[in-house]
């Protein structure tokens, strides 16, 4: 029985499970890619500037994916990383202008996750995107 090509290599994107890939597609969409594997490198190169700020992407990417899938946010939005990427960016952006160190900031960036991804499917379900 032969396999094929495509079962051989282990950094292949279709072998990244469920959440975590949506999670990292989310990270990816920041610079408009769709693969994990962007989403990975571009958490590393922020885990490079500072830990911290790739612990607040990754995090805000989580939240944001957790909420839609909580909401009912289409499958397909969800798998491609849409509802990741937003929560991520305004994470980010809140522990570069509000001061990473401060817990302060991780609960304003949890909360601003939660509500900018419920402004995103409202959004999307209003205008039928």
């Amino acid at each position: 029985m032969r396999r094929s090509v495509r079962a051989r290599w282990w950094w292949c994107p279709a072998h990244v499970p469920g959440f975590c890939a949506q999670v990292l597609r989310g990270l990816g969409q920041v610079v408009f890619q769709v693969n994990p594997w962007t989403g990975a490198v571009f958490a590393v190169a922020l885990c490079m500037a500072d830990w911290r700020y790739a612990a607040y992407a990754v995090g805000g990417a989580a939240l944001g994916t957790w909420t839609a899938r909580r909401l009912g946010v289409p499958h397909d939005r969800q798998e491609a990383g849409l509802e990741g990427f937003n929560p991520a960016l305004l994470a980010l952006c809140l522990a570069v202008f509000l001061g990473r160190d401060r817990p302060a900031t991780a609960l304003l960036a949890a909360a601003a996750c939660i509500v900018v991804t419920v402004g995103t499917a409202a959004a999307v379900r209003v205008l039928s995107v």
